[in-house]
């Protein structure tokens, strides 16, 4: 059952993700990603759709912390997308 529950965290845009869920997702996706890379190759697919699966992640958090969900996108630029992440660490929830 919780495994359909994780799913549905990295697959939905709706709901919320508190700070520690929001670490876990990460960390579960580009642990899978960089697993998947390995022993299927297909690098670009398998990137591609780890990005989809932490957008999703980073609106729910957005969504948690009352802001737009459409500054997700900033995620996708280098450099500032990680400082964004990380900054969506600390921001605590409403």
């Amino acid at each position: 059952m919780d495994l359909f529950k994780g799913l549905k965290t990295i697959t939905t845009l709706n709901g919320s993700l508190g700070r520690l869920q929001y670490l876990v997702a990460w960390i579960l996706v580009s642990v899978l990603a960089s697993i998947l890379v390995a022993v299927l190759g297909m690098a670009g697919l398998i990137s591609f759709l780890a990005t989809l699966a932490m957008l999703s992640t980073t609106v729910k958090r957005l969504h948690h912390i009352g802001w737009s969900g459409w500054l997700s996108l900033l995620t996708l630029i280098p450099g500032l997308g990680l400082i964004f992440a990380v900054v969506l660490l600390f921001v605590p929830g409403k």
